[in-house]
């Protein structure tokens, strides 16, 4: 009976123990976790100011100016927040204008 008993007990602690080994990491395997970011991909889109005047946008760690009427290309990677940093009609600034992606590509933002 007591045989039993501690067989049981046995098999109880083991089965606690494994299920959180199942899934631990090896630690001889080294985790890729910049890989992703060092081929991030660029979006080329079109940026056009359709206010009467000047935006000034900063793009990561760019800042642009972007003058009433007029449209400039951009090449940007994805994940790249367009921040404004002046109000304009539409917005406050410091606000989020857009976040690049892939669906920018192409693309004309238009600010007003």
């Amino acid at each position: 009976m007591k045989n039993r008993m501690f067989a049981g007990i046995m098999v109880m602690s083991a089965v606690l123990v494994s299920g959180a080994a199942v899934y631990a990491e090896p630690a001889g395997i080294p985790t890729p976790t910049h890989a992703a970011m060092a081929n991030s991909k660029l979006v080329k889109f079109t940026v056009r100011n359709d206010s009467k005047s000047p935006i000034i946008v900063k793009m990561g760690d760019t800042e642009m100016t972007f003058a009433p009427g007029k449209s400039i290309d951009v090449k940007l990677a994805v994940g790249t927040q367009l921040v404004a940093q002046n109000a304009g009609t539409g917005f406050e600034a410091g606000s989020v204008l857009a976040i690049v992606s892939p669906t920018l590509n192409s693309a004309t933002l238009v600010l007003k």
